[in-house]
This record gives structure tokens, sequence and C-alpha cells, in this order.
């Protein structure tokens, strides 16, 4: 089953996809749906059979033919479509009326062995290509490819039926043969998605196969290079998700297997994302994007090729954005991180052959790409954007324009990070200063400089007690101005916390950082990484007030819920490994330098609400070294 918002963007991407296709097939196409007003005038129309296979893939045809064709076949594919769905539906039905004649056997599902899957797998994939490359053959011999036209109807309504009817077949087994321990699916999404454009896989192996049998139509050596070379990258990346995804190529590739023994639930965005289709995107989709496109300057295109060319960008596109939000919704934020520095990092590189490095579309990206680099740990490159950002946007924006003064608030924040605290503490008193100024002292944004400035303070063992009144006014407002629950109010909140526990005032310090955890696990989750970071702080409340074991408890969950959901690797799994260790006596685990100054010198790093206005909740950590 997919999820409501797994249905509403298939069917937006399915849409837009549709008349994208059908307008660069014939741009003069208009669809009208006409309703009769009387049941009783109600008549259907029969059309008549076109011309199949013509020659060259219709392009010696009148106008008048190629736009019956048209109609004739996209009705062939709606109606093939539909009842793949309802077939699909049904299989579903049967499934439960076999599951409820054998429930009293309750057979067991025994796993096959993967090597056994896996070989299972490959022969499926070998025979899809074969049959492709049979449909290529096929459209040669009956001259249905033409640079000018594209490829013959007839060629996908085959492929559609070939593929549903492959489907359904695959449906009928798992309906009759379901083991009793696996839950009943509805057959009627995965018997259609595989032919649907983005969302199909076998359709992006079909057009890659078209697109060499529309190449070697040329009759050139031109024409062969690109059909070599095409066919060249589709073995190649099949050689490599044979070697680098072999155990995940059946699961994550046959939508009608995976729906019946899906490893986990997840969602539409999470499916759409894995990492198998995302090396299929990588190794396969964008190097033919980038072959079609040099074919079509080098020897034209058709309406066919250019939609060839959407697709492949679009699935890579979907891919590569939606990547951070699936891994975010499977509460996995350190790999979702790191998918984000990967996208940032090839728009950056797009973007510069596209616009200057003073535009602000390139100022955007560069500025989502610090704040990534800053969430895994990678602290110092971070700090370097963010001043190449703000060095641009002071002399194209100027020093006191709101976007200059985000970024200068998060140069100031990663000096803090890199442990560079007098310098973070001054440019946080200059920017509160202007902010004050130009959005006025109760503004969300002059708050949050103001909780920074008060967090400074706290370094100062003379000065404690001033930043504790500081933290207050700010929480004060922010609960009037945001509301009680807002990140950035709890993440002040947590500041009041730490700012009494480096008073001593331990026990007040533990009861309020159980109230930020109380409202944090229901507003963010109890997976989510502030969650886990205020669940650390009340560990080292409960140490200081002599409650070892239940802090140690406490550390020992944080940590295993952080190595899942940021990775071993993650800054704040290394600190509470760190801390664990040090509290049992254990060798501590190797920590780079910068965090170790990170974390035990000046204890606290950021989370952006929303990524373009910048709005920083930080999230404090306590050692217990």
């Amino acid at each position: 089953m997919v999820d409501a918002a797994g249905l509403a963007i298939a069917g937006i991407l399915g849409i837009v996809g549709a008349v994208c296709i059908m307008q660069a097939l014939n741009p003069h196409l208009h669809w009208s749906l006409f309703v009769p007003k009387q049941i009783q005038s109600c008549e259907v129309q029969l059309l008549q059979t076109p011309p199949l296979f013509p020659s060259q893939a219709g392009a010696t045809l009148e106008p008048t033919q190629l736009t019956q064709r048209q109609h004739v076949f996209l009705s062939l594919l709606t109606l093939q479509l539909l009842t793949a769905w309802l077939l699909g539906m049904s299989l579903t039905f049967l499934a439960r009326i076999c599951r409820a004649c054998r429930m009293s056997a309750k057979p067991s599902y025994a796993p096959m062995d993967p090597e056994v899957q896996f070989s299972f797998t490959l022969v499926e994939h070998l025979s899809f290509h074969a049959f492709f490359a049979g449909m290529t053959c096929l459209g040669l011999m009956t001259d249905s490819f033409s640079v000018v036209t594209g490829s013959s109807w007839e060629l996908y309504v085959l492929f559609v039926g070939a593929q549903t009817a492959s489907n359904v077949l695959e449906a009928l087994y798992w309906a009759v043969y379901l083991p009793a321990d696996a839950g009943v699916p509805a057959f009627g999404w995965p018997v259609v998605s595989s032919v649907l454009p983005v969302l199909g896989e076998p359709l992006d192996t079909c057009k890659d196969y078209f697109f060499a049998g529309i190449a070697l139509s040329t009759g050139t050596w031109q024409g062969y290079l690109f059909a070599s070379i095409a066919v060249g990258i589709l073995v190649f990346s099949n050689i490599y998700l044979s070697t680098k995804h072999k155990h995940a190529l059946g699961r994550d590739l046959l939508a009608v297997r995976k729906v019946c023994f899906p490893s986990k639930t997840e969602g539409f965005l999470a499916t759409q994302t894995s990492p198998t289709k995302l090396a299929i995107a990588l190794s396969e989709d964008l190097p033919q994007a980038v072959l079609q496109s040099l074919f079509v300057l080098t020897c034209g295109g058709s309406p066919t090729q250019y939609a060839f060319i959407g697709l492949s960008i679009t699935k890579i596109i979907c891919c590569l954005s939606l990547r951070a939000i699936a891994l975010r919704q499977d509460d996995r934020h350190g790999e979702a991180s790191a998918t984000n520095v990967e996208l940032y990092q090839m728009m950056v590189f797009a973007l510069s052959f596209v616009v200057g490095p003073q535009h602000s579309w390139m100022l955007i990206v560069k500025f989502w790409l610090a704040s990534s680099l800053g969430e895994v740990g990678r602290l110092q490159e971070a700090l370097a954007m963010y001043q190449e950002v703000l060095e641009v946007r002071r002399s194209v924006l100027g020093p006191r324009h709101p976007s200059t003064l985000t970024t200068q608030h998060d140069v100031a924040f990663s000096l803090d990070n890199v442990g560079r605290h007098q310098e973070a503490l001054a440019m946080f008193q200059e920017v509160l200063e202007v902010r004050r100024q130009v959005l006025g002292p109760r503004h969300p944004s002059t708050l949050l400089t103001q909780d920074r400035v008060a967090f400074s303070l706290l370094g100062e063992v003379g000065r404690r007690q001033e930043a504790l009144a500081m933290l207050q006014e700010v929480l004060e407002v922010q609960r009037q101005v945001l509301g009680p629950r807002h990140p950035d109010t709890l993440a002040t909140q947590n500041h009041v916390a730490f700012s009494l526990y480096k008073l001593g005032r331990h026990q007040e310090a533990l009861a309020m950082y159980q109230e930020v955890l109380e409202v944090q696990r229901q507003v963010l989750g109890p997976r989510h990484p502030d969650t886990l970071t205020t669940q650390n702080n009340v560990a080292f409340s409960l140490d200081k007030l002599g409650r070892h074991q239940e802090a140690l408890a406490i550390l020992h969950e944080v940590l295993e819920v952080q190595r899942q959901v940021l990775g071993p690797r993650h800054p704040d799994t290394l600190a509470t490994q760190h801390n664990v260790a040090s509290s049992l006596g254990e060798e501590k685990p190797q920590v780079p330098n910068v965090i170790k100054a990170f974390y035990q010198s000046f204890p606290a790093r950021k989370r952006l609400v929303k990524r373009l206005r910048s709005t920083a909740r930080s999230r404090t950590i306590l050692s217990l070294t």
C-alpha cells in the first residue's frame, strides 16, 4: 500500500508526464470531454483501424492519419492500463480467498537463499533486456524508427501489453501461493506502475533501446556510434548494479514481488528514492540523457527524443531532490544530510556553467550547502562556505540587508563551532544591534541572535548570571511571539536549562530539560536529533544529582538510536560514545580534534528550522570529561 502523499505525488507526476509527452508528440493535440445532458443521447463511436507499422514511424502519412493514429493508440494504451489495474485488484480478492481457504494450515514462508534469489532476478532482468532488444530489431525490420518522427505507437502498445501481462501473471502466482505469514497486498498499483513514466524502470530501459533503434535508423557511422554507446551504457549499468546492489536489485525494482514481501513499512518516497533507484539514475539515466542530448545536437531530434531526454532528467531530479525527504521520514537524518551535501554540490557545479558566482540562485544553494556541511560535522568547510556567501551578499545587497544579516549570524555560529568564541561573540553582538534597528526587538530573527549572544556569555564565568537573565527575557518574548511549542522557543528553553546547570542548580535544570523533552517528543518525535540531544542532557543532569545508573541507561539508549538515525561517524554519535566510554572507564573512541573542542569547550550546535530564513535551533550537549 502507498501513503496518501505518495498517491498525490504519483498522480501529479503521472498527469504532468502524460501531458508533456502528448504535447511533445503533437503540439496541436487537444483533448475534449463531452458529457451528454441526457443518457439517451449517449452513443459510442468506433474509430477506424489506422495503418499499422507505417514507413518511418508515420513520417510519410497525412496529418489527419497521424491524428487518427494518436487517438487510437492513446485510447488503446489507456484501456490496457485500466484493464491491468482491474485485473490486479481482482487478484487481490483472489489472494484473500486463497488465504481464507488455507488459513488452518498456516504455511510458513521460508526465505529463498540470497544467491538463488539473485540468480532468478538476474535471469528476469536478462529476459527483459532480450525482449527490449527484440522489439528494437522488430522496429528496425518494419522501419518503425525515424529521427524526425521517433518511434511507432505500435511498439509502445506491444511493450505495455507484454509488461502488464507479465506483472499480472506474477501477481496471479503470488495470489495463489502467498504464504500465510505475509500480508495480502493490493496488486493494482504494482501491476501498472512499471510502465508509467519516471516511476517504472522497465519503461526507462525500453526507451533507451528505442533510442538505439532511432540512432541505427540513420544509417550513418555517427548513428552506429551513438547506438553502440547507448547499449554499452546499459551493459555497464547492469554490471554495476549486479555487483553493488545485487541483493536489493529484485526487491527494489520488481514491484509485484516487493509489495508481497516488503522489508519494512515505507512510504512512496522511500520506494522511489531507494539506493538502487538512485544508482540507476546516476549510472544509466544521467549518461543516457547526456548521450541523447548530443545526438539531438548532432543528428537532429524528434518530439519523442525530447520526451526521452525529459523523462531521464525528471527521474534524476526526483531521485536526488526527494531522497533526503524520504530519509528524514524514515528517521535517518545523518544520511539525509549527507545526501543533501551531494545534491547541493552538484547544483553548485551545474549553476557555475549557467549563472555567475554572484547570482542569487548560486548564493542560496551555497547557503544550503554550508548548512548541510555543518550538519554532517564538516565544520571548517561550512565556515568557509558561509564566509564566501557573506562576502558576496555584503557587496551586492549591503551590510544591513536581512539576507546579509542571516548569513553573518551563521558565520558567527560556525566560528563558535570551531572554537573561535570571542570572534563569534563580537559578530553576534554586531548582528543583534543591526537586527534590532532593521527588524525590531521582537522579531524572531532578532530574538534568535539575542539568544546566541546570551548563550555565548555562558562561556565567561563572571557573566553567567547575566546570561541567565538575558535568556529568560528572550524565552518570555518567544513564548508570546512564537508560542511555547515552537522549535526556537524550545531551543532557548534548553539554553536556560543549560545556564542553570552551569550555575550548579541541577535540580531546576533537570526539571526544565524534562519539560523540553516531553514537548519535543510530541512535536519532533522521539528519534529526532534535537530530542535525542535533550535526552542526553537529562542524563547528565541525573548524573550530577548522583543518579548514575539512570544516567548511564539513558546514554546507552541515546547512543543506540543515534547510531541508527545519524550514523556511527556523526559528531553527535561520537560525542555520546565518548561520554559513555568515559563513564565506564573504557577506551574512548577517537574523536577528531575539532569535534572535541566543539563538544568539550563550547558544547552547542544548530539545525535550521527553514533553510531559506536560517532560523537556527541550537542544541546543547554536555560532557562528562
